[in-house]
């Protein structure tokens, strides 16, 4: 009988399993074997990276820098001429006021405004050095403003003055819309629009973000356009006073649009808007109302007028008005016709309602 509890010795081969290429990395790396070689090259890479995020961080910066001083420079160079457009219109809206009263109080603002003009188109020209074409825009401008200084306004000023009084409209009507200059001035006005037009395409171009870098100029020009309604509005009534020639009258009409377009797309909605029914050298509330209207369909108009046998005072609502009040009135019957608007629009109400005549 064979006794199967004695123990045999089996002979056992044990065989090592492969390593994996990491495996045989990460052995060499670690072994002792030329130690300070490793320390040395491990020490160099991590120096590399880190330049090499340096220079990256340093790239970034530049560019970053190099566009804010794009924009800057754009928006600069866009709001000084768009300042330089509005002081010209200040100084016809001047002259004009002084043909139309023979005061001299009109001479003061005209002289300031002639000076500014003069100072910031030599700003303007200093900050456009290096492009010649933007600088010969500028000079062109400087050319037609005073050219219009030394042939128009002066002359006409001056011939003001020695006859003691305005001129008669038979007298400005002869010479029409020139003797104003207006034709002139405007060569003045497109160049400043096409130098803008020009900066704006050029920082597009060079900007990673166009839609930021078009409106941020825009929103940084945007009080400037405004005083420039205001002023056209003005400027206008008065050449249409003078001339009775209806191109100003037209010219008067976009620019209250155009100041009630600015305010309602920069989401300054008025209240309200009270419109008078006619309007020498402007334009009606009707025809003012229907410009509003393309703008603003919700808008909260109230007609005046001091005919309260017209038409449109005793049926304003067919017209599209929301309210009326005939004149004379008293401030308190006035602000209860612009609370009954505004509160029946379900506008909100402000401690003093806008006011915005046309």
């Amino acid at each position: 009988m064979v006794d199967l509890s004695v123990n045999a010795t089996v002979p056992t081969v044990l065989k090592s399993r492969p390593r994996s290429i990491f495996g045989r990395i990460g052995d060499r790396l670690f072994s002792k074997r030329h130690f300070h070689l490793k320390l040395l090259s491990g020490t160099t890479v991590g120096v590399i990276v880190i330049i090499f995020l340096a220079g990256v961080f340093l790239l970034v910066t530049l560019r970053n820098h190099y566009q804010d001083t794009l924009r800057t420079h754009t928006i600069e160079v866009i709001r000084l001429s768009s300042l330089i457009e509005n002081d010209i219109a200040s100084l016809e809206s001047g002259h004009r006021g002084f043909l139309l009263s023979g005061s001299e109080d009109y001479i003061a603002p005209f002289e300031k405004k002639r000076d500014l003009i003069k100072h910031r188109i030599e700003d303007l020209t200093a900050l456009i050095l290096d492009s010649p074409r933007q600088r010969k825009r500028v000079m062109k401008v400087q050319e037609v403003v005073q050219k219009w200084l030394e042939t128009v306004a002066t002359p006409e000023i001056n011939a003001c003055r020695s006859k003691g009084s305005a001129p008669t409209a038979a007298e400005t009507n002869a010479a029409g819309s020139f003797a104003l200059g207006n034709s002139l001035l405007d060569q003045a006005r497109e160049v400043l629009q096409s130098l803008q037009d020009e900066e704006q395409i050029v920082l597009n171009q060079r900007m990673h973000d166009q839609e930021w870098a078009t409106q941020s100029a825009q929103i940084l020009d945007f009080l400037p356009k405004l005083e420039r309604s205001v002023v056209e509005m003005e400027k206008e009534k008065r050449g249409y006073l003078l001339t009775g020639e209806n191109s100003f009258a037209e010219a008067d009409k976009r620019a209250v649009a155009d100041f009630y377009r600015k305010k309602f797309e920069a989401g300054e909605r008025f209240d309200a808007v009270i419109l008078d029914l006619t309007l020498p050298g402007g334009m009606g509330g009707k025809e003012a109302l229907k410009k509003l209207i393309e703008i603003d369909p919700t808008v909260n108009a109230i007609v005046s007028s001091g005919y309260a046998t017209d038409a449109t005072m005793g049926r304003y609502q067919d017209f599209g008005f929301h309210g009326v009040i005939a004149k004379p009135y008293e401030a308190a019957e006035l602000g209860k016709i612009v609370y009954d608007v505004i509160e029946s629009s379900h506008v909100t109400i402000v401690d003093h309602p806008t006011e915005a005549a046309g």
